[in-house]
C-alpha cells in the first residue's frame, strides 16, 4: 500500500516547466525534517513537466502537471487521462450528431405520418386524382 502524506502544489508561469527534485540519499537513515541537509547528501534530478488542460463540470478550465513520481505512485500515466479526455470529447460530439440525426428522423417520420393520414382520409375520387396528378386536395367534394 502507498500512503500519500504530503502534496506540494506550485504555481508555474511557464508550460512546460522545469522542476528540480531533491531527495536525501537512502543510506543516511532518519533525518530531522527541521534540520538543514548539506547539499552533498542530497540527490538532485531535474524534470520537465508539461501541463494538461481539464474542463471542470462548472465550465472552468484547470491546467495541471504531474511529476513522474506522482504518475508512478498512482500507477496511471498522464497520457491515460489525456486519452480519456479525448474519448469523452469524441463521444460527446458523436452523441450531439446522433441527437441531431434522430431529431431530423422524427420530423421526417411525423411528416410521413401526416401524409399517410391525409391519404387515408381521401375519398376514392381524390385518391384517383392524386395518383395521376400527385397533388393533394383536401376537403374536395365530388
Amino acid at each position: 500500500m502507498i500512503v500519500v502524506t504530503d502534496i506540494t502544489l506550485q504555481d508555474a508561469k511557464d508550460d512546460p516547466c522545469r522542476f528540480e527534485h531533491h531527495t536525501s540519499l537512502p543510506h543516511l537513515g532518519y533525518i530531522d525534517p527541521l534540520a538543514s541537509i548539506p547539499d552533498e547528501y542530497l540527490e538532485s534530478t531535474e524534470e520537465t513537466i508539461k501541463g494538461h488542460k481539464y474542463k471542470l463540470r462548472d465550465g472552468r478550465v484547470l491546467k495541471i502537471g504531474w511529476s513522474k513520481q506522482v504518475q508512478e505512485a498512482i500507477g496511471i500515466p498522464i497520457e491515460a487521462f489525456n486519452n480519456l479526455e479525448k474519448n469523452v470529447c469524441s463521444l460527446s460530439s458523436s452523441l450531439t450528431e446522433s441527437v441531431k440525426r434522430n431529431q431530423k428522423l422524427i420530423k421526417e417520420n411525423n411528416t410521413l405520418k401526416n401524409k399517410l393520414q391525409s391519404l387515408r382520409s381521401m375519398t376514392f375520387w381524390q385518391k384517383l386524382k392524386f395518383l395521376f396528378t400527385n397533388k393533394e386536395e383536401q376537403n374536395e367534394q365530388v
